[in-house]
């Protein structure tokens, strides 16, 4: 029934005016003997001429783009070059380009509005500021201040580094924290890393932490895919009503583990420290917050300045513009908000790095997850009172809010939405994805989880028995919601029910995270077999201790590769994978100089000197 629908479908594209249409930039900007090159990038709204007469090609119009699970087709978007189709006439280019589309369409019972309108010249608009120099000079004098202090130790300074004797041993002790040879040794070798608690090796943590990144950047680039002007349409259409698609997409909601993970080390370590000192002062719960902060403020740091300067000025193209330019303008006007860890409540307005909002999600939880262990240090019964207040806030907010406002219970991720990534301006995926409420699930099961296992870690649980069950509840709270989601997304119902919208859009968060925090729990319990041995394997510990670092940069190659594009990306399982892929291991990679250069030497100093 479903390729008779696409059929007729397809029949009835090869009515439609091209959806998206563009000239060649190079040509036009580049290669032209035209006096004054100048290429235009239009949006172009349809309209019948006369509503009162039928027009067969407006109603196929009309129809398809009444279906909010395909594009807007009487909103055209091209590139034109306007220097060569507009240079014989004495007119403004806005005037040419309205007379071109009036002539073209007025024949066909169309009426036609320019509602955007953005050329380029010979000139980028780009030029190379003082603050642009200030920024290049001051990242390229601390890569060389760390290959120097790198060379250093590596010949000399290990002996005095070791002899605390010596009068310069703090000095060199300081230095000792960007060591190259070091930094690198503990990316790669396990023993040389400390993680979870102080004197406790989590062996599945790393594995963890590389595969949620995995799934997290994997739908990115499925995002980032369908990003611009695409050749093929309809087969974007396609996906977006395919279970298969729908379902890959939601494994976005991995980035829980994320919020999981900082909140269940946070108490293990809290436990940990409290054993040891009896009673944990507020001086303590400042400090934890501090290293916090300079632990995710080193590498935004990184990438505000990237963003602001260097990017934009790599390359032009006809998408050049659509996609470098936000993150661009953003993180020139809008710094402090990353730096503040707010930018989750201002992306009404868009916001510098978009995935970074999970940075600001996870530092106020971590703020809050502090609080909470520290107020409830004497008694545990008020941090399971704790931990239901805070499941109830999240499911009685999400609830309300989806309900009151009609909405779904999730934004659903159609081709005009994900275009141009217009899904984040989007109340319900603000509201239900990204804001402090909606996320508070992955504090509480951290913090419970957490207490359970500083008190249970010495005691067996692993069982056959036990690991029948435990893998039973993990499949059906985990990939159970995410494939219910994916067909309920992709059905008729999901437009149709609003009260089930809610009741369920307010527990999904909650049941999955419980999943993946008992997926966690069990895997540190001996239980998991063969996935305990694949999340414990060498190379997770290499992989998870990039994953930070690759999370943070992994967009700026997807949106280098869709802005370096020179005509509308044609769309296939096969070219997206191999895009998705070529992607995440150039964010690895890069990870590699990141986490090696900025990330390991931060760490080493707060953990010195704080």
């Amino acid at each position: 029934m479903l390729l008779i629908i696409f059929f007729f479908l397809d029949e009835e594209y090869k009515l439609i005016p091209d959806l998206f249409k563009f000239d060649d930039f190079d040509k036009c900007i580049f290669y032209s003997t035209d006096l004054n090159p100048t290429y235009c990038k239009v949006a172009v709204e349809l309209s019948p001429e006369d509503r009162s007469q039928t027009n067969i090609l407006w109603s196929t119009i009309e129809k398809a783009s009444s279906n909010k699970r395909n594009y807007r087709y009487d909103l055209l978007r091209h590139g034109i070059c306007a220097s060569r189709k507009c240079g014989n006439f004495n007119e403004t280019t806005s005037e040419c380009l309205n007379r071109m589309y009036k002539s073209k369409y007025e024949p066909l019972g169309l009426g036609t509005r320019i509602n955007q309108l953005h050329c380029e010249t010979t000139e980028s608009g780009y030029v190379i500021t003082t603050k642009d120099c200030i920024i290049w000079t001051v990242l390229g004098t601390y890569v060389v201040f760390v290959v120097l202090v790198s060379v250093w130790l590596a010949i000399y300074g290990k002996k005095s580094v070791k002899n605390e004797d010596r009068k310069f041993s703090s000095v060199g002790n300081f230095l000792s924290a960007f060591s190259l040879v070091d930094n690198v040794n503990s990316i790669i070798n396990k023993n040389v890393r400390k993680q979870g608690t102080p004197n406790n090796y989590l062996p599945t943590i790393a594995g963890i932490r590389f595969f949620a990144s995995f799934s997290v950047i994997l739908v990115h680039g499925l995002a980032a895919a369908v990003q611009i002007a695409t050749a093929n349409p309809q087969a974007v259409e396609k996906l977006t009503t395919s279970f298969i698609a729908v379902s890959v997409g939601n494994f976005a909601i991995f980035v829980q583990t994320f919020f999981v993970l900082s909140s269940f080390l946070m108490t293990i370590n809290f436990y940990s420290d409290l054993k040891r000192v009896q009673h944990v002062t507020f001086r303590y719960v400042l400090r934890k917050i501090v290293k916090r902060y300079i632990r995710f403020t080193s590498g935004q740091i990184i990438l505000i300045a990237l963003h602001s300067t260097w990017f934009i000025r790599l390359s032009r193209g006809p998408f050049w513009e659509q996609v470098m330019v936000p993150d661009h303008r953003q993180c020139n006007e809008k710094w402090w908000i990353n730096l503040l860890y707010i930018s989750n409540f201002f992306f009404y307005d868009g916001a510098c790095s978009l995935h970074t909002w999970y940075l600001s999600v996870d530092f106020q939880l971590t703020v809050l997850g502090l609080l909470i262990l520290w107020l409830t240090q004497k008694n545990p019964r008020r941090l399971f009172l704790a931990f239901k207040t805070l499941l109830f806030l999240q499911i009685v907010w999400t609830f309300l809010y989806l309900r009151w406002n009609d909405f779904e219970f999730s934004a659903a991720f159609t081709p005009e939405l994900l275009y141009d990534f217009k899904f984040t301006f989007s109340k319900e995926w603000q509201a239900t994805w990204i804001s402090t409420m909606s996320n508070l699930a992955g504090l509480a099961w951290g913090l419970i989880f957490g207490y359970l296992y500083s008190h249970l870690q010495n005691n067996a649980f692993s069982t056959k028995r036990v690991n029948v069950w435990w893998y039973a509840i993990v499949i059906i709270c985990t990939f159970g919601t995410i494939f219910f989601s994916g067909f309920y997304k992709t059905s008729d119902y999901y437009s149709n029910s609003r009260w089930f919208a809610a009741s369920y859009g307010s527990i999904e968060k909650v049941v999955c995270v419980f999943g993946i925090s008992f997926f966690i729990f069990g895997t540190l319990q001996g239980m998991g077999g063969f996935i305990r041995n694949v999340l414990e394997w060498a190379p997770m510990h290499t992989l998870g201790k990039l994953s930070f670092g690759a999370y943070l940069i992994h967009f700026v190659f997807f949106s280098i590769d869709n802005a370096l594009k020179r005509s509308p990306t044609y769309v296939s399982p096969y070219l997206m994978a191999t895009e998705i892929l070529k992607n995440v291991t150039l964010s690895y990679l890069s990870s590699v100089f990141l986490t090696s250069f900025v990330l390991i030497p931060v760490d080493n100093l707060t953990n010195k000197f704080l």
